[in-house]
């Protein structure tokens, strides 16, 4: 789908059964509606399930449940096929019986015990550099100041994850390293973390790696 009005075309294509399979993305699993389709399939769902985030389970449900709504959306009844070396996995059992009341149930408790939204505030931290120690380097240094801000303040307990290369480690020959902070009180967890890159930029301890705050979510592209 290289060209513009590509892609609606071959959905139109598709919808006048010009052609009987269509092969695509996660892009095709939402919002088609196609009466004659009778059978889905997703390939490798493992990718998903193993990717490096706390959101995993919930995107692969998700994806899921989408891709087995999209068969025997007519009169004709649908059929999903799943491919996973994982069958057991309950994820792919929840999201094949569409029962999303028991995933939820899973995913709260899992989120609770392992501290991950909504139970706490995710704040990640990139750091670019034109180096791979260069950015790694200005990570440790920020957690050691983070480290010695948060002393005087026992009252405050904050998680602290990495550094770690990004799952993309390589970006315009930027090296990225990430760092993942667990908090509870987003304004002052907040003032902290604006003093801290503040008195590393007076310090010229971030020299000219490029650091990204992201509040509210995990970065993990």
């Amino acid at each position: 789908m290289s060209r513009k009005g590509t892609m609606v075309q071959a959905l139109r294509d598709f919808q006048n059964k010009k052609y009987d399979i269509m092969v695509g993305t996660q892009m095709i699993a939402k919002g088609l509606d196609f009466e004659n389709v009778t059978l889905v399939g997703v390939l490798s769902v493992d990718a998903m399930l193993l990717m490096p985030s706390y959101r995993a389970f919930e995107r692969t449900f998700d994806m899921l449940t989408q891709v087995i709504g999209r068969a025997g959306r007519g009169s004709k009844e649908g059929e999903a096929v799943i491919q996973t070396i994982d069958p057991g996995n309950p994820i792919i059992s929840l999201a094949a019986q569409q029962d999303y009341d028991a995933f939820y149930r899973n995913e709260i408790q899992l989120r609770k015990a392992h501290l991950y939204p909504p139970f706490c505030t995710m704040y990640s931290l990139v750091f670019a550099a034109a180096s791979h120690t260069e950015g790694h380097n200005t990570a440790r240094a920020f957690i050691r100041r983070l480290a010695a801000e948060m002393d005087k303040r026992p009252q405050l307990p904050i998680r602290v994850l990495g550094p770690s290369p990004m799952r993309v480690p390589v970006v315009g020959r930027q090296y990225r390293w990430r760092v993942l902070l667990k908090g509870r009180r987003d304004r002052v967890y907040f003032e902290i973390l604006r003093d801290v890159l503040d008195t590393m930029n007076q310090e010229k301890e971030i020299g000219k790696t490029r650091i990204s705050v992201t509040v509210g979510t995990e970065s993990d592209s």
